[in-house]
């Protein structure tokens, strides 16, 4: 099975997902917060996976605990780009982070990674 759901599952099963976050995980789909073409793993490279042309294996990679490789930075026309320059966190990381925070009702966070300043609203 593969979704945000079984990413949760997944991330609690293996005690990554402290009982705080589980509700704001599975909230908020990781999906919404990954471009319509990643890249995947392919002959010890990487190559474009688009949403609209292969949406399971998108989905495969955005439901995974693994980084999303976002952009690769290789020259163009290189037969396999083989150098990842962004990509979405490790959910595992990102959940070790939050708890690692210890954010509490009240706390205003910054997020450095959009700028954005949350409220950050009751998490327990």
């Amino acid at each position: 099975m593969t979704g945000p759901s079984a990413l949760v599952q997944q991330l609690a099963d293996g005690e990554h997902l402290p009982a705080d976050w589980r509700a704001p995980f599975e909230h908020v789909d990781r999906a919404r917060f990954l471009p319509d073409r990643v890249w995947g793993r392919v002959d010890g490279g990487y190559a474009p996976v688009d949403r609209a042309d292969d949406p399971e294996r998108w989905k495969r990679l955005a439901y995974r605990d693994e980084p999303v490789v976002t952009q690769v930075e290789d020259p163009p026309g290189a037969p396999v780009a083989l150098t990842p320059s962004s990509s979405a966190s490790m959910p595992s990381i990102v959940a070790r982070m939050l708890a690692a925070l210890q954010v509490e009702d009240g706390h205003r966070v910054l997020e450095i990674g959009t700028g954005v300043r949350h409220e950050v609203a009751h998490c327990k």
